[in-house]
């Protein structure tokens, strides 16, 4: 009867600590079917930047925000991991350029 008691000891710690890295490789990997963080900043830059690809005319505000998180959207689900560029540096970049050329 000892020897059961002693290899049942021994595979609870072994359980015990399989589920500890487990738990802790699991707590570093995002959630695979988490959204993108699209951040307000960065979709009212892209809202902008269409506002004034059409011209600066009003009227067309809603449609050019939902346009703007679409795409952000878009580009942050089809962006891999490995090659993730910060969407908020890029519409950053976006919008110096867009004022440089006004």
């Amino acid at each position: 009867m000892g020897t059961h008691a002693a290899l049942h000891r021994s595979s609870s710690r072994t359980h015990s600590r399989l589920r500890r890295q487990a738990a802790d490789r699991a707590a570093h990997l995002p959630p695979a079917d988490s959204p993108p963080v699209i951040t307000h900043e960065q979709v009212a830059i892209r809202a902008y930047e269409l506002y004034q690809a059409r011209g600066s005319a009003h009227g067309d505000e809603l449609h050019d925000w939902f346009t703007a998180e679409m795409e952000l959207q878009i580009l942050a689900a089809t962006t891999a991991p490995a090659e993730s560029v910060s969407l908020e540096d890029d519409a950053r970049e976006s919008a110096d350029t867009g004022r440089e050329t006004s």
